[in-house]
């Protein structure tokens, strides 16, 4: 779920969609892709495996991802703004129950404990799949994603925020 842009790694995605034909993966997002990426995505969009949903409003969004087993990050780890990398796509997952698989952009990923299943490559991000399916919907895994997504909520995460400029 999210707006497939630019940083959108659409050649991770093949790779995921050719891999696992008998998963079927689905997209939710408004296009915002420059020419050779859209060429890129009109070509995915013939695997019988992906569904793309198109844009679904912010309200309606929950009930669509809240079907799936898991969230994918699909973000491309190839540039210098994905060292930064930390989406809000990750906490309503988390607020959802949903664990979600991702590349290991930078340590901030590592606090999000056994809900985050996270690959340094292509390869590693394939093998993380299965776990993150296979942990899908079991009562820790929605506990702890809840609990996750509760400490990092907006109220929380400005709290600290202003904890932080009353202590200058």
């Amino acid at each position: 779920a999210g707006n497939l842009n630019n940083r959108t790694d659409l050649l991770l995605l093949k790779l995921r969609l050719e891999r696992f034909p008998w998963i079927s993966f689905e997209i939710a997002g408004k296009l915002n892709l420059d020419p050779n990426k859209l060429k890129i995505w009109n070509g995915l969009l013939s695997y019988k495996n992906l569904r793309y949903l198109g844009y679904i409003p912010f309200l309606d969004l929950p009930s669509v991802v809240s079907k799936w087993d898991i969230g994918l990050l699909l973000e491309s780890c190839d540039n210098e703004y994905s060292s930064y990398f930390n989406h809000n796509k990750i906490y309503q997952y988390l607020a959802l129950g949903k664990p979600f698989v991702s590349y290991d952009f930078n340590e901030g990923f590592h606090r999000f404990r056994n809900v985050a299943f996270l690959g340094k490559n292509s390869g590693e991000y394939a093998d993380m799949i299965y776990p993150a399916i296979t942990k899908s919907g079991l009562p820790e895994t929605v506990s702890d994603c809840l609990l996750i997504a509760r400490e990092s909520s907006a109220e929380k995460r400005a709290f600290e925020f202003i904890n932080i400029l009353e202590g200058l």
